[in-house]
């Protein structure tokens, strides 16, 4: 009886190639192996010298999901080469693997973000406060406020000297990202808007641990988690390999969603469906200081509205 330990990583992407490394004990005669996630089978011949036969292949998901129990097929005609028989080998697995949405990140989305990350910390620091606490004094320059002058200390020196305070401390931009299932009456639901809008939020996952503080991630149906650390972006990434589609029944759950983000700087929404259908009744509603961008992977390019601006992009 064949036995196949199979070795697989536990978290794979669609549609991305992989190693998948298999031992097979008790290959007495030549035959066919085809694993089901290889594209190939593999011709086998024993080794008398040896019990465990291992070997590599190339393997690939189309599918996302939580893997179950396989069985591989092997072909053989041995020992005449008139007939071929075949039979199943149930497959012992290393450990449970999760297949992924792959990650994906339009130039045009990032661009934006990081535009729109940039001008909120531009935003986040200010000028000292007249008043704050100071750690030095020093002479009077043409272009200092007067409010920053010291008078006691002055007027004992007989020199105009001004306090020194410490710069403001940066304040890290709040990030939120709603994603969204909601397609207009009248229109054909698409079989891959699903899954783009994963990929785009996976994108987003690996994007933004290096560049926020934390992430507000918010679905259409109000559940929201804060991310902050990279254990918890992984967490949600891997949740993704078996969330359900659930369509949103009209734009008001994801309008009121929208304007209860007033503490944010900046939201990326993505949407399953065009956005042309949603973008203008989202942003109507959203903070007057909240930058956001609209992503729906249908018109391939991020729609963006800055404070007190118009939008910024093509129009359709």
């Amino acid at each position: 009886k064949l036995r196949a330990i199979r070795e697989i990583p536990t978290r794979l992407y669609t549609a991305r190639s992989f190693t998948i490394r298999t031992k097979l004990k008790g290959l007495r005669a030549p035959l066919h192996y085809l694993d089901p996630l290889a594209s190939k089978s593999k011709e086998l011949e024993p080794a008398l010298d040896q019990d465990w036969l291992d070997f590599k292949a190339v393997g690939k998901c189309d599918r996302r999901g939580r893997l179950g129990k396989q069985s591989a097929r092997v072909e053989s005609s041995w020992p005449f080469g008139l007939f071929v028989s075949e039979a199943p080998v149930e497959l012992e697995d290393s450990g449970i693997t999760r297949i992924l949405p792959a990650p994906l990140l339009p130039h045009a989305l990032a661009r934006s973000i990081d535009q729109h990350l940039a001008e909120a910390q531009v935003d986040a620091v200010g000028l000292p406060e007249p008043a704050a606490e100071f750690r030095s004094l020093r002479e009077y320059r043409a272009g200092d406020s007067p409010r920053r002058i010291h008078w006691p200390t002055s007027l004992r020196e007989r020199s105009l000297l001004v306090r020194e305070t410490d710069p403001p401390e940066r304040i890290p931009p709040r990030f939120a990202v709603i994603w969204h299932v909601w397609t207009p009456p009248g229109e054909l639901v698409r079989p891959d808007g699903f899954e783009k809008i994963l990929q785009l939020l996976a994108g987003l996952l690996n994007f933004l641990p290096d560049r926020v503080e934390s992430t507000l991630l918010i679905s259409g149906n109000g559940d929201a988690t804060e991310l902050r650390t990279t254990e918890d972006y992984r967490a949600v990434h891997d949740s993704l390999a078996t969330v359900p589609r659930t369509a949103l029944q009209d734009l008001d759950t994801l309008i009121g969603l929208v304007g209860e983000l007033g503490s944010i700087d900046q939201c990326c929404i993505l949407g399953e469906s065009d956005s042309r259908h949603w973008r203008e009744a989202v942003l109507a509603g959203a903070s007057s200081h909240c930058r956001v961008t609209c992503y729906d992977g249908v018109s391939r390019s991020a729609i963006s509205r800055t404070p007190r601006a118009k939008l910024i992009g093509t129009p359709r």
